[in-house]
């Protein structure tokens, strides 16, 4: 079997034995992000109970809404502590930064701790999951859970095109099943039993990853766990060594008192008072006591993991995270056995996602660029500003393809742009609306010019409006919205075909203040949860730099990279990231290079 080893990483086992001897005499903080769900009750119980305190800890919570978002704040050292992340998003994760996610505690999830499951509205007439044929059915958030959803799917007989299946956001999955949106869905816990409560639907099959994925009914599925950062772990060991004895004790508190513990959800998750009875408690372990059934289960689901392409082959190091071992702090490794094959993707996730080369424009007279040579790094939100006329639009259309370079090459992965699909969001929103289509069908025009069915295409329209949260009536047609609705309405139009790369030519100039701020919190949400390469054009500096990873700041034309300045803050950036000292001293780099370029004209 072609296996991705379980690894120790050689300091956290030892920081993570055993409670500290020593007390801090002041309350250590760390960071937490905090995906609310039942399977989160370990923080809560901590907390509540003051297994927290007892250790000297004091978490700050971020609520992070999925595995993305976890997965983002870890990499960017936004937070310390990932209270529940699923077991494939770190897996692929320490991908893209060995050691970056390393497990303390694990949740199993079976038929008896039912956490993920297949649900069906009731009136829609299923029995077994493969009665789910021609359904529209939703997805909880995050490639993993939707590749575990298709692949449970296709245990049962049905491949993709005998569905159609969606990513949803875990706060909309009660109000689209209510609203008939969907079918039926693979959704987590409370929600399930939210839905069950309020009679909009019933529970078709539980501990579907134990018996359609581990091949067991009786395997521990171990989908999430509480995972700490290797930065944390080694830059204070003995807080992450308090902050693991905390979270022991709330486990063993769960394990022992299910009834009371399970009273700590109705304030703390999205489980309202009268489902808390209903919901499920997991099977929760520290991973220093996982005995090797429990660690062969886990192995099963990494490989899993490998086997629908979500991580990809690598050597192990028991002193080390590389690439996709499962990273289990504490825990006894499972036979070595050797992975044949190179790391899979390791090249394309390292490579640029654009190659520019030579590339030349002139507009009558003026030469806008002259033999340019550039690259758009993948999975990052890239600015690009500098003096007006420099050429900031004419640089991404000649990149989507709108306007024709007279000599030069753009390649996406390697390939030409007719092998890619992009979204766009242009400056002139007016001229870029079917002014005889309705707000809904100028969302859905890209969808119904690719093909994709009706249905869906409704489904997806409904998705991204309801993921947005945007209040617009897409009954209206242009003319009667104002300039901002037109350009949001703009915005969701390219978001809605899910693009490999968005470009955005100034898409909030249209907008108030207000509505700004908005979207500007809805586009950083959208990019840490797709980590979608997009790229901006901008005439705000201060906006160039609070949304972007990297600054590209063109010279005057014919123009040319002057700089491309990294700005790496953690996310979300808020109000408060205008006052810090790196977005200061950030911004006043990119000033001080735009004004030695205007001076030069």
């Amino acid at each position: 079997m072609k296996s991705l080893k379980l690894a120790i990483l050689a300091s956290a086992a030892l920081a993570l034995g055993a409670a500290a001897s020593d007390r801090a005499v002041a309350q250590d903080k760390v960071s937490v992000g905090v995906f609310p769900l039942s399977s989160s009750l370990p923080y809560f119980v901590a907390l509540e109970r003051g297994f927290f305190k007892e250790q000297n800890i004091e978490p700050e919570m971020t609520k992070l809404m999925g595995g993305p978002p976890n997965v983002a704040a870890m990499m960017t050292n936004q937070i310390e502590v990932s209270a529940v992340l699923v077991t494939l998003e770190g897996l692929n994760a320490n991908v893209k930064k060995p050691g970056v996610a390393m497990y303390i505690a694990l949740n199993s999830q079976t038929k008896i701790f039912k956490m993920e499951q297949f649900v069906v509205r009731n009136g829609f007439k299923a029995e077994t999951i493969a009665d789910l044929k021609g359904a529209r059915l939703m997805s909880a958030p995050g490639p993993a859970n939707l590749n575990t959803a298709k692949a449970i799917l296709a245990k049962n007989g049905l491949k993709e095109g005998d569905y159609t299946i969606d990513q949803l956001d875990m706060s909309q999955h009660i109000n689209a099943m209510t609203a008939g949106t969907f079918d039926g869905g693979y959704t987590l816990e409370p929600n399930a039993s939210m839905m069950i409560k309020a009679g909009v639907a019933r529970s078709l099959e539980a501990g579907v990853i134990s018996k359609y994925i581990l091949g067991d009914e009786t395997a521990d599925a171990y989908a999430a766990g509480c995972a700490m950062t290797s930065d944390f772990i080694q830059k204070r060991p003995e807080v992450a060594k308090r902050f693991a004895a905390a979270w022991g004790k709330a486990i063993d508190f769960i394990n022992q008192n299910p009834d009371q513990a399970r009273q700590y959800l109705a304030k703390n998750t999205f489980t309202p008072d009268n489902v808390v009875d209903m919901v499920s408690m997991l099977g929760y372990v520290m991973a220093g006591d996982m005995s090797p059934k429990q660690i062969g289960d886990l192995q099963k689901l990494a490989d899993f993991g490998h086997s629908i392409g979500w991580s990809p082959k690598s050597s192990t190091s028991p002193k080390s995270c590389r690439n996709s071992e499962m990273p289990v702090a504490g825990a006894q490794p499972a036979a070595k056995t050797a992975v044949p094959g190179k790391v899979q993707d390791a090249a394309r996730r390292t490579a640029p996602h654009v190659t520019i080369r030579g590339l030349s424009k002139r507009f009558s007279d003026a030469t806008i660029y002259d033999n340019f040579d550039f690259d758009i790094p993948r999975g990052k939100l890239i600015s690009v500003f500098g003096p007006n006329g420099c050429g900031k639009s004419t640089l991404i259309n000649m990149i989507a393809g709108l306007v024709a370079a007279d000599s030069g090459e753009i390649l996406f992965d390697g390939r030409p742009l007719n092998h890619i699909k992009f979204g766009y969001v242009f400056q002139n929103y007016r001229e870029a609306m079917f002014p005889w289509l309705r707000a809904f069908e100028n969302i859905a025009y890209p969808l119904k010019a690719m093909g994709v069915p009706k249905a869906e295409r409704i489904v997806r329209v409904e998705r991204i409006v309801a993921n947005l949260n945007v209040k617009i009536d897409l009954r209206l047609y242009p003319y009667q919205m104002s300039g901002g609705q037109q350009q949001l309405i703009s915005i969701m139009r390219a978001l809605v075909v899910d693009p490999e790369i968005l470009f955005l030519d100034e898409p909030f100039s249209a907008l108030d203040y207000e509505m700004t701020l908005f979207m500007r919190e809805q586009l950083q949400r959208v990019f840490v949860e797709t980590g979608t390469t997009t790229v901006l054009v901008s005439h705000d500096l201060e906006e160039a730099v609070y949304l972007s990873d990297r600054i590209l700041l063109l010279s005057r034309h014919p123009a040319r990279a002057v700089e491309f300045v990294h700005y790496d803050a953690a996310r979300p950036r808020t109000d408060r990231t205008l006052s810090e000292a790196e977005f200061i001293s950030t911004k006043a780099h990119c000033l001080e290079v735009f004004q030695r370029e205007v001076r030069k004209a």
